[in-house]
């Protein structure tokens, strides 16, 4: 296996998912709820982890409070990484 050939391609996707969540925050504030399908999977705590770190990359940091306060409500729950994205924020 190339690993200097995974990490490149590793490097470009994450740049690249970064480059796309960062274009889709800025023109709508979207949560992983409007990202699946009433019939489709449920987002997990990862998918909101994912978002709620993004928005902190973003410095959108009320963005990112409002999505910790719809995980605290609904039925997936916040876990120890939700908590160090947000004090590492």
């Amino acid at each position: 296996m190339d690993f200097g050939r995974l990490a490149k391609t590793t490097s470009l996707v994450v740049r690249h998912s970064f480059a796309i969540f960062q274009s889709l925050t800025t023109k709508a504030r979207w949560t992983p709820s409007l990202m699946v399908s009433e019939d489709g999977p449920k987002p997990d705590t990862v998918t909101w982890n994912t978002m709620i770190c993004g928005y902190c990359s973003l410095q959108m940091l009320s963005e990112a409070l409002q999505l910790y306060e719809e995980l605290q409500h609904g039925p997936t729950k916040p876990n120890a990484i939700t908590y160090t994205i947000l004090i590492d924020a």
